[in-house]
């Protein structure tokens, strides 16, 4: 529940994922994702992958809006 990265450097028009893998500790998640550790919590600017967890989009089941919540 903190901030581990905070990048100031980019306009407001450019995509968040294009950010995102523009940043050391993406690589670092990269390696280290066969390590199990551990997960981001992002919005849904963010492509799903095995260490970022996005919401589901027009969620219509329990188990949907259970892992948004």
């Amino acid at each position: 529940m903190h901030f581990v990265n905070v990048v100031a450097k980019y306009p407001g028009s450019t995509h968040d994922s294009f950010i995102w893998r523009d940043r050391v500790v993406y690589q670092y998640m990269v390696q280290k994702a066969s390590t199990d550790n551990g997960w981001l919590l992002c919005d849904s600017g963010y492509p799903l992958s095995p260490f970022l967890m996005t919401p589901v989009n027009n969620a219509t089941s329990v188990a949907d809006h259970t892992y948004n919540k």
